[in-house]
């Protein structure tokens, strides 16, 4: 006879219950950070989508572990800086320090201004380099000045002359490690003029956006087959705020920002550095020759030398060498400073 037959039962549905809780835990435990990710990541991609700038990043919800607190520092600082989130470490490359010596660079618009400087300062440090122009007398005048150096014409606007040059090159010049694509044209534009057309525009886009393209395709073939490739571009600081009077000049360099950004994405599993040389406004002829002597300009071997020293330490985040100088202008918008600057800038 069983004494007692309800305490039995009840300690066997104790018994199951425990078994059946068990269960549930460990599933809780497999399941809730895979709910916790999903869950964070709406959250936040949600807030950054609709906060405005000057709003603090709001608070994730809690949890403490450590990896899901990691989890979400990496989205928030994506977001806050406009990075893609990359959760597969073994598909991107570690960031590449452009060696500074014993390479063989090509640099379009090398004749003048910001392009002669970084043609003469690296061939001062020990560097075959290799510059382009349209003017075939200035070419002679700057290789008589500095044995070593070689010029090759080029003209952007002619139908052939890119693939002369690239013909060229490959001949003479295997070797090649280094593209600096900093040919460029900037006009200032009136669209409330009555007789305002567009091209000047079509001129702009041709040379800064199409002329850097082209000359990349071109090149690029070259590049992926040499150790230590780097691919510079010289785009503006102009790029994040505009002059509302060089309309176009500033778009062509926004549009190369964000081509830039897409290359070094596109490129993450090949040996080549992307890099955007993003100046200030410098004393050079870009604009005229007002511009080599205007106090408001930064003196061209001032900007110079920043830049190399950037370059010796790899001091350039996300591929973008630029001045400190330059970072409210190159945060503006995320700081909710955008049209404080832009005012200023472009005074009523």
């Amino acid at each position: 006879m069983m004494l007692f037959p309800q305490l039995q039962f009840t300690r066997r549905f104790t018994a199951f219950s425990d078994i059946a809780l068990g269960i549930t835990l460990r599933a809780a435990r497999v399941c809730a950070p895979v709910w916790f990710e999903v869950k964070t990541i709406f959250f936040l991609c949600s807030a950054a989508q609709f906060a405005p700038p000057s709003v603090p990043f709001p608070d994730p919800p809690t949890d403490t572990r450590a990896e899901r607190r990691r989890l979400s520092t990496r989205i928030e600082k994506a977001a806050a800086h406009d990075q893609p989130i990359n959760h597969r470490k073994n598909e991107t490359k570690e960031q590449q320090i452009m060696q500074m010596t014993g390479n063989t660079i090509l640099i379009t618009g090398g004749t003048s201004g910001i392009g002669r400087a970084l043609a003469e300062a690296f061939h001062d440090r020990g560097n075959r380099v290799i510059i382009t122009g349209r003017s075939l007398a200035v070419l002679e005048e700057i290789r008589a000045g500095r044995p070593g150096l070689v010029g090759m014409p080029l003209d952007l606007g002619a139908p052939n002359s890119l693939a002369q040059l690239e013909r060229d090159v490959r001949t003479r010049f295997p070797e090649l490690n280094v593209l600096v694509a900093n040919a460029g044209i900037s006009r200032p534009e009136d669209m409330t003029a009555e007789n305002w057309d567009v091209s000047t525009a079509q001129s702009i886009v041709e040379t800064n956006i199409m002329g850097v393209m082209r000359t990349t395709a071109a090149f690029l073939p070259i590049l992926k087959n040499r150790p230590g490739a780097t691919i510079m571009a010289t785009s503006s600081a102009l790029a994040f705020v505009p002059r509302a009077d060089f309309p176009t000049y500033c778009a062509s360099k926004a549009f190369l920002h964000s081509w830039l950004t897409s290359l070094r994405h596109q490129l993450r599993k090949v040996p080549v550095e992307v890099l955007e040389l993003s100046p200030p406004y410098v004393q050079t002829k870009l604009t005229g020759a007002h511009q080599i002597t205007d106090p408001r300009a930064m003196p061209l071997d001032a900007y110079l030398a920043e830049v190399m020293q950037l370059l010796e330490r790899g001091d350039h985040p996300r591929g973008e060498v630029l001045l400190e100088r330059d970072q409210a202008r190159r945060w503006a918008e995320r700081d909710g400073r955008y049209e404080e600057i832009f005012a200023a800038m472009n005074l009523a």
